[in-house]
């Protein structure tokens, strides 16, 4: 059969050497695994009689629709929309706060901590990897964790020198923060390496 004429599910199949695919990283073992996804999902759902549940994970992800090599076009957009979102409120930051407020460094940091999340979310649903996927999570934790380092210091004015122990506070409550995300972060790889074996 020509590839021309078979049906489109074959003539993807036959588009490995598709530039924007290639952009993205897709081989044709990678490229074949997603079309025989799709192959799948359509006869479950086109299946007679209908199935409880037609649309199952593959390899833990839902099958999405790719545009232009991206594997979630959806979230990429959604990501970026978030990235810009914290851009513009860097941007207010830097021109309304002025430079000798003492918070304004830790409104900063918690703008470009989340903006580099967001960036790693935008590259995670491009084209998920075991790299991307780690970045995506450890910048989505160390944004919730920045929150949590953030609040307390804003609440209770932890940023101010009088009385003297604010400051004490203030670098027991870091240490405090940076061994629990040292910890954490142990955990994590232990628990990951469990998984593995």
């Amino acid at each position: 059969m020509s590839i021309l004429t078979g049906s489109p599910k074959e003539r993807l199949i036959h588009e490995c050497s598709a530039l924007h695919l290639r952009l993205f990283f897709w081989t044709c073992p990678t490229n074949c695994d997603y079309v025989c996804q799709h192959i799948i999902t359509d006869r479950r759902i086109s299946r007679e009689p209908p199935m409880l549940n037609p649309i199952v994970q593959y390899h833990g992800k839902w099958p999405f629709d790719r545009l232009l090599g991206m594997q979630e076009p959806a979230s990429v957009l959604f990501s970026f929309f978030n990235l810009l979102a914290h851009h513009d409120g860097i941007s207010k930051v830097r021109s309304k706060i002025p430079a000798d407020y003492p918070m304004r460094g830790y409104y900063l940091w918690f703008g470009y901590v989340g903006w580099a999340s967001w960036l790693f979310s935008m590259i995670f649903h491009t084209r998920d990897f075991d790299l991307t996927e780690k970045l995506d999570y450890y910048a989505a934790g160390a944004s919730v964790f920045y929150g949590m380092f953030y609040t307390p210091i804003r609440v209770f004015r932890l940023d101010e020198d009088r009385p003297p122990v604010k400051a004490t506070m203030l670098r027991l409550w870091t240490v405090t923060c940076v061994l629990f995300f040292l910890v954490k972060d142990a955990q994590q790889d232990i628990a990951g390496e469990r998984l593995k074996a």
